[in-house]
Order: structure tokens, then sequence, then C-alpha cells
């Protein structure tokens, strides 16, 4: 009987990120040490975690809870072409419309959504041009619904020509249709990408039934190297380092016969471009 139960659960892997503000191109790790610094290979090293985790068959889930874009000063972002190359290469499942995508006004944002064909997503965007609530994807036979929800604080960091481009609705009565509809439509899983910080997710998680996992975004510098369970719920939460330095992998283990969540394992793997050497043709491509 327990070899039986054993051969129900499968490991649905994902890859994420948050917060990425801009950094594609390889940086250093003055985190750790301020007068030697490791080198990290950023986006490219990405790319290169998520190819080896592709290996032998395997398809992770890769997602970003938002803030791709760097704050709106100008010449900090890189160029939308080197964003759409990124997405592509390291095949992003979806991807959060978070505060930072609204910061340079709707239409880079919809420029970006023409040139690439990875989902982005935000339930609670009032707009006909930019709402897409969420996707339903599949993994090893298991239906796992993605949402997105975008901070209400977002307009508080915008600037304010581009702030009235647009309106957000409540992120509690967004995220609760969006369970309901993606239940609805037969998701056996579902994950959260919010970029509310973590005490609102954690408030959101308590108040919402239905919400597997979140990926948090927002609260620049504060991540958490393992995920937290909320008590009441059992959301599992999750968030990694800004500036793309880290990336997290969650796997979930999910008894497929009777439809639940036996247990998960998480981390932060910080990219190190000795330990993920950077993909080299990505580089050639960002603009120096």
């Amino acid at each position: 009987m327990i070899f039986l139960i054993l051969l129900s659960v499968v490991d649905i892997e994902v890859v994420y990120t948050n917060d990425g503000l801009g950094f594609l191109s390889p940086s250093y790790a003055y985190f750790m040490d301020v007068s030697m610094p490791p080198p990290l290979g950023n986006a490219a090293s990405f790319i290169r975690l998520v190819e080896w985790e592709r290996q032998d068959g395997n398809e992770p889930v890769v997602l970003s809870a938002g803030n791709m874009f760097a704050y709106p000063f100008p010449g900090d972002q890189p160029s939308i072409d080197e964003f759409v190359d990124f997405y592509a290469r390291a095949r992003f499942d979806a991807v959060l419309i978070g505060t930072n995508e609204l910061s340079y006004g709707v239409d880079p944002l919809l420029e970006l959504l023409k040139k690439t064909s990875t989902d982005f997503l935000s339930g609670n965007i009032i707009s006909t041009t930019l709402k897409k609530p969420y996707k339903i994807i599949e993994r090893k036979g298991v239906r796992i619904g993605i949402g997105g929800v975008t901070t209400l604080y977002a307009p508080l960091f915008v600037p304010y020509e581009h702030r009235i481009e647009f309106e957000l609705a409540s992120d509690f009565d967004a995220v609760r249709e969006m369970v309901e509809d993606m239940r609805n439509e037969g998701a056996e899983i579902i994950i959260l990408l919010s970029d509310n910080g973590f005490h609102r997710d954690s408030i959101l998680a308590e108040t919402v039934r239905g919400i597997d996992v979140i990926i948090s975004g927002s609260e620049r510098g504060r991540a958490m190297r393992k995920p937290f369970e909320t008590p009441l719920n059992h959301t599992i939460i999750c968030k990694g380092y800004t500036g793309l330095t880290s990336a997290g992998i969650l796997h979930i283990y999910y008894d497929e016969e009777n439809k639940l969540i036996t247990g998960y394992d998480g981390f932060l793997q910080t990219l190190f471009s000795d330990y993920f050497p950077p993909d080299e043709e990505f580089l050639s491509n960002i603009v120096k």
C-alpha cells in the first residue's frame, strides 16, 4: 500500500525570481564581500540554471513575481529587446505586471507584450489592454493555475504622468475571483504571483482560501532562504533576493490519486557565475 501511495506522488518543480530591477548584466556580490566580491551572472546565469534544471526531460515551471524593470531613472533601463530575449531564453511560463513595469507608462509595457510570447499577468489592473488575470498550464499531468496581483501601493511609486494611465481594483477581491475561476477550470495547484510584500501576502493567504503557493515580490533586499508555510491555510510563501542575484527553487510533492499536496521543499540558489556559467549568446546581445 505504501508503495502504491508513493507512485501517485509527483514532483512539480518551480524555478522563480522576483524584483530583477533591470539587473540583466553580470554584477558582483558586494553583499558577501566588499573587498573581493565574487562575480554573479545575473540573467545569463539564471538562463543557465533553468537550462540545467530542464535536463533529463524535466520541465520546471518558470515564474517571476514582477518588478523586472529598473527604477524609472534615466539611463538605467535595459532595452525592451533585452528583456524579450531574456524571457524567451529562460522560457518563463508567466511574469507578474509589478510596480516597476508600470513606472514607465503603458506604452513601453504594451511594446513588450507585443514583442514577447511570455504571458504577463495581473488580475486587479483595470485595463482592457493589460488585464490577463491568470493562465492554466500542465506539468506531469497536473493542471496548475497561475494568477497575478499587483500591489495597491503601486501608484505611490509611479510618476504622476504615468499614474493616471491605469487603475487598480481590490487585490483581495481579485484573488478570490481568480482562485474560484481557476478551480472551476480544473486547476489542481494554484500559484499566485504578487508584489504585495510578505506581510500583506501572508494576510492574503490566510484570508483567501485555496492559494497553494505565493511567489512574493517587493520589499527590496528582503528574502527568505526557505519557504514559509502559513499556519491556517497552509499556503507556501516564497521570496528571493532582488537584482537577479539568486534564483528560487521549489519542489511541490503532489498526490495525484488523492488530489492534495503532501509536502514541499525549497531553497535559494545564489547565481555565482563560477557555478552557473553565463549564457554567452545572451551576453553578446546585451547592449553595454
